[in-house]
């Protein structure tokens, strides 16, 4: 029992550490457009909402729709909502083809190595990474109906205190 809390206090530590690094993270990348974005670029208006996605993942797809008008919403207070799709490069073409169909407001970025999210320790999909400007305020595996309302809320707090 005495190593176990001396772990998780350790691990605690570690993360906290990782934390306050975590301003430090930007990533450049290629839209579906091939136009180049920084993730600096958009923390500086505001919050990030970063949400990894794949043509092959539904609850990804429905998460988009639904997350499409939190942007549209909140985008003129400052709020960006990054779409990072890690399909391989063979599907880029389908990518492009999927948003244009779908009208989204928001930028649809391309990370066919998955460098991004390794980035921020992803490892299943869907996968979204809360920031503001001071670094990560939490990740967020999975995607349930409601979930938006919930991210709303943050997004609304956050935008609040800037």
């Amino acid at each position: 029992m005495k190593y176990l809390v001396s772990f998780l206090l350790i691990f605690v530590l570690l993360q906290s550490a990782s934390l306050a690094q975590s301003s430090q993270i930007d990533f450049r990348a290629n839209d579906i457009d091939g136009n180049t974005h920084t993730l600096n670029q958009y923390l500086e208006k505001g919050p990030v909402y970063i949400s990894f996605w794949a043509l092959w993942c539904q609850p990804c797809l429905h998460k988009m729709r639904l997350l499409n008008a939190l942007h549209k919403d909140l985008e003129e207070d400052g709020f960006t909502l990054l779409a990072v799709n890690v399909d391989n490069q063979n599907s880029m073409a389908r990518v492009r083809a999927f948003v244009n169909a779908q009208s989204y407001d928001f930028p649809v970025l391309m990370d066919p190595n998955e460098q991004i999210f390794e980035l921020f320790n992803g490892r299943s999909l869907p996968f979204a990474v809360l920031m503001d400007k001071t670094g990560i305020i939490e990740t967020h595996v999975g995607f349930i109906p409601g979930d938006e309302k919930k991210l709303r809320e943050k997004v609304e707090y956050l935008l609040a205190a800037d």
